[in-house]
């Protein structure tokens, strides 16, 4: 009886364990599916303080002036998988997960945005085919994101035409002005801009002055005038292309003043290329209207011209606090590019200006773009301080981006002369930041279509990138950046995963384990 009790309670004993396996077993295996869908279906809870995983009621209710009846793509030009899990070189602003993040929730958001996926690596032929104009130009871009606006064909096949914006991974976060150092995400921003640019009726414009002899596209029977691959990267970038007059500026307010207010909606940018002749007062004001208010300036001169553009430059010097040099032109005998002397490459100012201006280069600091036909500048040391100088409700800064070798040389002194500078106008210093940018370069022929037609020299990819930089947030929001507490990863991505296998597989087993060798011992007790 003994023994038969002993049996049927050992036997009990058996099957309360195998039960306690099965259901650890269970539970472990909910685990592991619950985490393997929670990864792919992003079921996560944002326990970080600024909601950073989570889109804000601020973006739903700016997208309210979206039409969301036009289909936006968002391309991520890799493997899902990696820019679902893409942390490194967060602190850089190249990590593409927060970014994946802010797109996967605006797309299960709204059922006219789409996510893709075509890994510029491996498939060249996608971008070929469909960004033709831009596809050497994505891989020079860390981490590039491309958000268009679908359009079809007869046969219903999916186009974008030029209407999309690309943005690198850095376009997404928001950066001290001060050290370049990153404080925060800015990824619903960016999305909101660009979804609302992309979802307008008209499309965003590029204005080139006209009424001072300037270089233009359409300069009649003069063809030597016409910048035709200028233009073109223009279009490249999703603009059209318009002339603006300024002095021919209409008072559409009826206000009694023609400023910025009176320029066409649609403008983003206004290009000034090489005007011959000055501008008048009324014109500089409502210029210098434009870059404090609206939106950001291009400028490219000849130094032949720089006597008869005294308002021009003074306009420059006054805003900026750049000067233009009118004694000499630059000469570089280290790098002299063809037997005219005053041609040579340049070479990048410093690794602020590349990581603030040429972000979208992998290669920005080892630039060494074309220059012909310069003269120098000289920039206020105040404007390039790191308070910048204080102008009204705004705040500017003022950068060299190019520069010469030390070997170059001008009024007869050889060294580093600058030979282009980018200002950023911040416009009031609070959390919903706008910047507007003026670019000068005194040169005439560094977007000339030598220069751009050249593969061997990046100028091209230069003023892609400050366009894409200048105008990213062409549609301006009214969203807050969302700051990092602390971005600093301790683990690498690996340990993190392999944390996660010992907390929800081995820690489980180790409790089996024990749980078998208590019940062995008290069989044998």
């Amino acid at each position: 009886m003994n023994k038969l009790f002993s049996s049927q309670r050992a036997r009990k004993n058996w099957i309360n364990a195998g039960i306690i396996a099965l259901v650890i077993a269970i539970v472990i295996m909910l685990n592991a599916i619950v985490t393997v869908l929670g990864d792919k279906f992003n079921w996560h809870l944002d326990m970080t303080d600024e909601q950073i995983y989570t889109i804000s009621d601020a973006l739903k209710e700016t997208l309210k002036g979206a039409n969301m009846d036009v289909d936006v793509e968002v391309i991520f030009t890799c493997a899902e998988d990696y820019a679902r899990n893409n942390f490194s070189n967060l602190s850089s602003g190249d990590a593409l997960a927060y970014v994946h993040s802010t797109a996967t929730q605006i797309a299960k958001e709204y059922k006219n945005v789409h996510i893709s996926y075509h890994d510029n690596a491996r498939e060249p032929e996608f971008f070929k085919n469909k960004f033709t104009e831009i596809e050497r130009f994505l891989g020079s871009i860390e981490n590039p994101v491309i958000i268009a606006r679908r359009t079809y064909d007869k046969e219903g096949n999916v186009t974008y035409g030029t209407h999309f914006k690309v943005y690198a991974a850095r376009s997404f976060y928001g950066f001290s002005s001060k050290d370049s150092s990153l404080y925060a995400y800015n990824g619903e921003k960016v999305f909101a801009s660009a979804i609302l640019s992309l979802t307008l009726d008209e499309m965003p414009a590029v204005y080139f002055t006209t009424g001072h002899s300037e270089r233009l596209y359409n300069a009649g029977a003069d063809d030597s005038k016409a910048p035709v691959e200028l233009i073109n990267l223009f279009y490249y970038c999703g603009f059209k292309v318009e002339e603006l007059n300024l002095s021919l500026v209409k008072d559409e307010n009826s206000d009694g003043v023609i400023n910025a207010s009176d320029i066409p909606s649609d403008a983003r940018m206004i290009v000034i290329n090489e005007p011959e002749f000055d501008f008048s007062a009324s014109e500089i004001s409502i210029l210098d209207d434009y870059m404090l208010n609206k939106g950001s300036i291009m400028i490219f001169a000849s130094p032949d011209n720089r006597d008869d553009n005294s308002r021009l430059l003074s306009f420059l010097e006054t805003r900026c606090g750049v000067t233009t040099n009118t004694e000499d032109k630059v000469t570089d005998a280290g790098s002299n590019l063809a037997t005219d002397k005053f041609s040579f490459r340049g070479e990048i100012s410093s690794n602020n200006a590349a990581n603030m201006y040429l972000s979208y280069l992998s290669n920005a600091t080892s630039a060494r773009p074309f220059f012909t036909n310069s003269t120098s500048v000289s920039i206020n040391e105040k404007y390039m301080s790191d308070d910048g100088t204080y102008e009204g409700d705004s705040y500017i800064f003022t950068l060299p981006l190019f520069q010469t070798a030390n070997s170059g040389k001008y009024n007869g002194v050889s060294g580093n002369h600058y030979v282009m500078s980018v200002s950023s106008i911040l416009k009031g210093k609070n959390d919903n930041e706008a910047f507007s940018y003026l670019v000068y370069c005194p040169s005439s022929g560094f977007a000339s279509d030598e220069a751009l037609q050249n593969q061997a020299y990046p100028n091209e990819d230069i003023i892609l990138s400050l366009v894409h930089s200048m105008t990213s947030a062409q549609t301006t929001v009214e969203l807050d950046y969302k700051a990092f507490a602390n971005y600093d990863l301790d683990i690498t991505e690996n340990q993190a995963k392999t944390a996660t296998v010992i907390l929800s597989v081995v820690l489980p087993l180790c409790v089996v384990a024990v749980g078998a060798v208590l019940l062995i011992r008290r069989k044998h007790r």
